[in-house]
């Protein structure tokens, strides 16, 4: 029973994760593309290379696209290290409250599933 409570929790915990994550980089996507005006000189000049090199105004935009995404799941993968952080500074105290186990002999006694 206990065994398959540990695999239930961790697929579970897992299918969370991942929500969390595709989320949270869906959020800065729209957040990183909201900041990008053609019309921005920064934004004009930093195209500028791309243009140069041969590629299609298609193909610029593509590129642009695959590192805002890539920036997304990085700052997502990074909000999710923050609440694990959290999350594991707020479990500590249950460690140090928890009972400790029996010991006799020397031999620790396993409670009985």
């Amino acid at each position: 029973m206990a065994n398959f409570l540990r695999a239930t929790t961790g697929s579970f915990f897992a299918s969370l994760a991942t929500t969390f994550w595709d989320r949270r980089a869906a959020l800065h996507q729209t957040d990183l593309v909201g900041g990008i005006d053609p019309n921005n000189p920064v934004i004009a000049q930093a195209l500028s290379p791309l243009s140069q090199t041969g590629l299609e105004p298609m193909q610029q935009v593509a590129l642009v696209m695959r590192n805002v995404t890539q920036q997304a799941y990085f700052l997502s993968i990074l909000d999710f290290f923050y609440l694990s952080t959290i999350a594991l500074l707020c479990l500590i105290p249950v460690v140090w409250l928890a009972k400790r186990p029996k010991v006799q002999a020397g031999v620790v006694i396993a409670a009985a599933d």
